[in-house]
């Protein structure tokens, strides 16, 4: 399998992660690929009309966008382990998933913004992502009985990297504070093998 991917986006992260946790990542080659808001990559909208990453080509050719449907691609070849197959928990794993890949939808096109010239940025647009950014982190403090299920799946993969990226990008945001439990299942989650091996790196 080939991946189109870079270090730095939680999208890719959360694919990754999720290999490693379906046993995956020894069989995916990855090609470092720079994608951006600003420009229009004519050679990569062959391989995928979005143009976004992480885009991937499975062993029989078939081409897979969106990070979430990646993952439930990887998931399908690790034995379905990461998410329920049906039931009240199957739909909550579905929703943390959209929660913590909404996390990320929040921050990321402030991270644009951030890098935009001083003069040019929008204080308002800045500010309206990460409060929405830590309405999550007040919401997922507050439910963690459902979020921390025995048997790690994809919604605690997507939280997980979610917060991460935070980390990565908005430290100032110093989203532990006063949200202990949320605190506390991060830090367990944050020291799985499957997130020490993807770090995120910024080249």
């Amino acid at each position: 399998m080939k991946l189109f991917w870079s270090p730095r986006s939680p999208y890719v992260r959360k694919v990754m992660v999720t290999a490693h946790e379906a046993n995956l990542a020894g069989k995916i080659e990855t090609t470092s690929i720079v994608v951006s808001g600003m420009s229009v990559s004519t050679d990569f909208h062959a391989t995928n009309p979005l143009a976004r990453i992480p885009t991937l080509i499975t062993e029989d050719g078939e081409v897979l966008f969106d990070s979430s449907v990646i993952c439930e691609y990887f998931d399908s070849l690790g034995g379905g382990h990461l998410q329920p197959a049906e039931g009240k928990e199957h739909w909550q794993v579905k929703r943390n998933h959209a929660i913590g890949t909404g996390m990320m939808d929040n921050l990321l096109p402030v991270r644009g913004e951030v890098l935009r010239p001083a003069q040019e940025q929008s204080a308002g647009f800045i500010k309206a992502g990460e409060e929405k950014f830590m309405l999550c982190c007040d919401w997922l403090d507050k439910n963690i009985g459902t979020i921390n299920r025995p048997q790690f799946d994809l919604g605690q993969i997507a939280i997980g990297t979610g917060l991460a990226y935070a980390d990565f990008r908005f430290p100032h945001l110093d989203w532990r504070k006063n949200r202990a439990n949320l605190a506390g299942w991060a830090e367990r989650v944050h020291a799985r093998p499957s997130f020490v091996s993807t770090q995120h790196i910024d080249k």
